[in-house]
Protein backbone atom coordinates (compact mmCIF):
# COMPACT_ATOMS: atom_id res chain seq x y z
CA UNK A 1 0.00 0.00 0.00
CA UNK A 2 2.71 2.78 1.04
CA UNK A 3 4.46 2.24 -2.76
CA UNK A 4 0.39 2.73 -4.13
CA UNK A 5 0.81 5.78 -2.14
CA UNK A 6 3.94 7.09 -3.73
CA UNK A 7 2.89 6.59 -7.25
CA UNK A 8 -0.24 7.96 -6.93
CA UNK A 9 1.09 10.81 -5.24
CA UNK A 10 3.66 11.12 -8.03
CA UNK A 11 0.84 10.96 -11.22
CA UNK A 12 -2.62 10.76 -9.36
CA UNK A 13 -5.60 9.05 -10.91
CA UNK A 14 -3.34 8.41 -13.44
CA UNK A 15 -1.65 5.32 -11.88
CA UNK A 16 -4.50 3.19 -11.96
CA UNK A 17 -4.31 2.79 -15.83
CA UNK A 18 -0.44 3.20 -15.58
CA UNK A 19 0.70 -0.41 -15.66
CA UNK A 20 -1.24 -0.84 -18.39
CA UNK A 21 0.02 2.33 -20.16
CA UNK A 22 3.60 1.03 -19.60
CA UNK A 23 3.15 -2.36 -21.11
CA UNK A 24 1.89 -0.82 -24.20
CA UNK A 25 4.52 1.22 -24.55
CA UNK A 26 6.85 -1.85 -24.18
CA UNK A 27 5.13 -4.03 -26.10
CA UNK A 28 5.62 -1.29 -28.97
CA UNK A 29 9.52 -0.74 -28.55
CA UNK A 30 9.98 -4.59 -28.33
CA UNK A 31 7.92 -5.38 -31.17
CA UNK A 32 9.03 -2.57 -33.61
CA UNK A 33 12.23 -1.01 -31.96
CA UNK A 34 12.96 0.91 -36.21
CA UNK A 35 9.38 2.89 -35.50
CA UNK A 36 10.31 4.29 -32.22
CA UNK A 37 12.82 6.95 -33.40
CA UNK A 38 15.69 8.52 -31.12
CA UNK A 39 15.25 8.12 -27.18
CA UNK A 40 15.44 11.67 -27.33
CA UNK A 41 12.67 12.43 -29.16
CA UNK A 42 10.69 9.60 -27.17
CA UNK A 43 11.42 11.28 -24.41
CA UNK A 44 10.27 14.82 -25.41
CA UNK A 45 7.21 13.31 -26.72
CA UNK A 46 5.93 11.25 -23.65
CA UNK A 47 6.65 14.10 -21.35
CA UNK A 48 5.24 16.64 -22.94
CA UNK A 49 1.96 13.58 -22.91
CA UNK A 50 2.39 13.22 -19.19
CA UNK A 51 2.84 16.89 -18.68
CA UNK A 52 -0.20 18.19 -20.32
CA UNK A 53 -2.65 14.82 -19.49
CA UNK A 54 -1.96 15.47 -16.06
CA UNK A 55 -2.31 18.95 -16.11
CA UNK A 56 -5.94 18.66 -17.95
CA UNK A 57 -6.97 16.10 -15.03
CA UNK A 58 -5.59 18.24 -12.44
CA UNK A 59 -7.65 21.33 -13.52
CA UNK A 60 -10.28 19.39 -14.22
CA UNK A 61 -10.27 18.20 -10.34
CA UNK A 62 -10.31 21.53 -9.07
CA UNK A 63 -6.82 22.37 -8.97
CA UNK A 64 -6.38 20.73 -5.35
CA UNK A 65 -2.77 22.17 -3.80
CA UNK A 66 0.44 20.13 -1.69
CA UNK A 67 -1.64 21.02 1.18
CA UNK A 68 -4.35 18.40 0.38
CA UNK A 69 -2.62 15.23 -0.71
CA UNK A 70 -5.70 13.45 -0.45
CA UNK A 71 -7.00 15.81 -3.33
CA UNK A 72 -4.11 15.44 -4.67
CA UNK A 73 -4.04 11.77 -4.89
CA UNK A 74 -7.39 12.00 -6.87
CA UNK A 75 -6.46 14.71 -9.29
CA UNK A 76 -3.24 15.14 -11.51
CA UNK A 77 -0.26 13.87 -8.68
CA UNK A 78 2.51 16.41 -7.95
CA UNK A 79 3.18 16.32 -11.59
CA UNK A 80 -0.18 17.49 -12.61
CA UNK A 81 -0.19 20.39 -10.00
CA UNK A 82 3.23 21.38 -11.14
CA UNK A 83 2.23 21.47 -14.81
CA UNK A 84 -1.14 22.96 -13.58
CA UNK A 85 -0.41 25.61 -11.32
CA UNK A 86 2.36 27.50 -13.01
CA UNK A 87 -0.15 28.04 -15.83
CA UNK A 88 -3.13 28.56 -13.95
CA UNK A 89 -1.60 30.79 -11.08
CA UNK A 90 0.65 32.69 -14.03
CA UNK A 91 -2.31 33.18 -16.59
CA UNK A 92 -6.06 32.16 -15.54
CA UNK A 93 -7.73 28.46 -15.97
CA UNK A 94 -9.22 29.44 -19.67
CA UNK A 95 -5.38 30.09 -21.08
CA UNK A 96 -4.21 27.26 -19.10
CA UNK A 97 -6.47 24.52 -20.74
CA UNK A 98 -5.65 25.00 -24.44
CA UNK A 99 -2.06 25.35 -23.52
CA UNK A 100 -1.98 22.42 -21.62
CA UNK A 101 -4.19 20.79 -24.69
CA UNK A 102 -1.26 21.93 -27.32
CA UNK A 103 1.21 20.52 -25.28
CA UNK A 104 -0.52 16.86 -25.19
CA UNK A 105 -1.40 17.24 -29.16
CA UNK A 106 2.55 18.07 -29.42
CA UNK A 107 3.38 14.87 -27.78
CA UNK A 108 1.21 12.64 -29.55
CA UNK A 109 2.85 14.15 -32.63
CA UNK A 110 6.34 13.53 -31.47
CA UNK A 111 5.63 9.88 -30.44
CA UNK A 112 3.72 9.27 -33.64
CA UNK A 113 6.72 10.69 -35.81
CA UNK A 114 4.09 13.25 -37.49
CA UNK A 115 5.99 15.68 -39.48
CA UNK A 116 3.85 18.95 -41.25
CA UNK A 117 7.13 19.03 -44.24
CA UNK A 118 6.91 16.59 -47.22
CA UNK A 119 8.99 13.70 -47.21
CA UNK A 120 11.06 14.62 -50.17
CA UNK A 121 11.62 18.28 -49.37
CA UNK A 122 12.55 17.41 -46.05
CA UNK A 123 14.63 14.39 -46.57
CA UNK A 124 16.51 16.53 -49.43
CA UNK A 125 17.28 19.60 -46.84
CA UNK A 126 18.22 17.09 -43.76
CA UNK A 127 20.69 14.84 -45.50
CA UNK A 128 22.04 17.71 -48.21
CA UNK A 129 20.78 15.37 -51.00
CA UNK A 130 19.09 16.55 -53.78
CA UNK A 131 15.32 16.02 -54.23
CA UNK A 132 13.33 14.34 -56.32
CA UNK A 133 12.51 15.93 -59.52
CA UNK A 134 8.64 15.79 -59.87
CA UNK A 135 7.42 14.33 -62.81
CA UNK A 136 8.54 17.16 -66.39
CA UNK A 137 10.41 19.15 -63.61
CA UNK A 138 14.40 18.72 -64.05
CA UNK A 139 14.64 19.42 -60.10
CA UNK A 140 15.99 23.10 -60.68
CA UNK A 141 18.97 22.34 -63.16
CA UNK A 142 21.36 22.31 -60.85
CA UNK A 143 24.91 21.26 -62.17
CA UNK A 144 26.33 20.24 -59.37
CA UNK A 145 25.02 17.08 -57.42
CA UNK A 146 23.74 16.34 -54.07
CA UNK A 147 22.66 20.25 -54.06
CA UNK A 148 19.26 21.37 -53.86
CA UNK A 149 18.00 24.25 -55.43
CA UNK A 150 14.54 26.12 -55.70
CA UNK A 151 13.79 25.90 -59.43
CA UNK A 152 13.65 29.43 -61.73
CA UNK A 153 16.40 30.80 -59.68
CA UNK A 154 20.16 31.54 -61.59
CA UNK A 155 22.93 31.45 -59.68
CA UNK A 156 26.31 32.56 -60.73
CA UNK A 157 27.93 29.06 -61.28
CA UNK A 158 24.90 28.08 -63.24
CA UNK A 159 25.28 27.16 -67.17
CA UNK A 160 21.94 26.49 -68.71
CA UNK A 161 21.17 27.41 -71.77
CA UNK A 162 18.56 28.33 -73.27
CA UNK A 163 17.42 26.94 -76.59
CA UNK A 164 18.48 30.02 -78.51
CA UNK A 165 21.63 30.64 -77.17
CA UNK A 166 22.16 26.85 -78.27
CA UNK A 167 21.61 27.58 -81.51
CA UNK A 168 23.48 30.97 -81.76
CA UNK A 169 26.67 29.17 -79.91
CA UNK A 170 26.77 31.52 -76.81
CA UNK A 171 24.90 31.44 -73.36
CA UNK A 172 22.05 33.84 -72.91
CA UNK A 173 22.32 37.45 -71.39
CA UNK A 174 20.86 36.75 -68.25
CA UNK A 175 23.81 34.33 -67.41
CA UNK A 176 26.44 36.32 -68.75
CA UNK A 177 25.50 39.48 -66.37
CA UNK A 178 25.32 36.75 -63.76
CA UNK A 179 29.23 35.02 -64.10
Amino acid sequence: MPSFIGVASTIGTLSYVAPILLALMAWRTLRHPDRNGPLGRQMIGWGAVTLGLLGLINIARGLPRTNEPERLRNAGGIIGYVSSSLLSDLLTVYVAVPLLILLLLFGVLVVGRHSAAPDSRSSALSTGQAAPPASGDRGGGCPRAGVWRRPGIRHPGDRRSTPDSVAAGQLSPELDQGA
